[in-house]
């Protein structure tokens, strides 16, 4: 095997389930972290070359952990011991972690409710690893990678939306004369305002004096 392969962060992943505060411990397979966007078939009359796709919701599928069983089960049970009195939607962090087990990816689901959990089957005649598989659903994710997370845009504040009006209410109040403005709108060009012309000498002969 090259090193490149065993450099490769994605080469041997395994999963660590969070749910409501309870660690749940870590997965082998995870199994159902997709979402998928409904659509709806709209026909327009005359229109037989195809037919449109209106989106309509997003739809999230169950997510299933499966592991083998050992010390981290009881943990399962803890957190259903938890939901007796009434279930309540939570939220589950699901973090991809490294054979060395630092965080690769991490998934924060919103409105998880446990669906199923299915414990071993036992057989003399098959022996074989006993497994437990875990099933929640939930309404949406966001995903946050180890070097890299989405931005939220800035929310403006109140001192830099006062900033925006001061700077709006200056550049109103720049006057201009009339004369360059008429001549801007005439030409389309940005022309130094019209001198005024000096004054004419009179024509008129002085009166003389008697």
């Amino acid at each position: 095997m090259s090193d490149e392969v065993t450099k490769d962060p994605a080469i041997g992943l395994y999963f660590s389930v969070t749910i409501d505060g309870v660690v749940l411990g870590s997965f082998s397979t995870c199994e159902g972290l997709s979402v998928e966007v409904q659509t709806e078939d709209r026909e327009e009359g005359g229109e037989n070359g195809f037919v449109y796709k209106l989106p309509v919701r997003m739809k999230y599928s169950n997510i299933k952990f499966t592991r083998p069983i050992g010390p981290d089960s009881q943990s399962i049970v803890e957190w259903f011991a938890k939901l007796a009195p009434g279930i309540k939607r939570t939220t589950a962090h699901i973090a991809a972690l490294t054979p060395e087990g630092n965080p690769l990816v991490t998934w924060t689901l919103q409105g998880v409710i446990p669906v199923k959990w299915q414990g071993p089957s036992f057989s003399a005649e098959s022996p074989k690893v006993a497994t437990e598989t875990l099933e929640i659903a939930h309404h949406g994710f966001e995903v946050k990678t180890r070097n890299r997370s989405l931005p939220r845009p800035p929310t403006p504040t109140s001192s830099s939306r006062k900033r925006c009006q001061e700077g709006a209410t200056s550049s109103s109040s720049i006057s201009i004369p009339r004369n360059f403005r008429s001549r801007r709108r005439r030409t389309g060009r940005a022309l130094r305002p019209r001198r005024a012309a000096p004054p004419r000498p009179s024509t008129t002969a002085p009166r003389q004096l008697q």
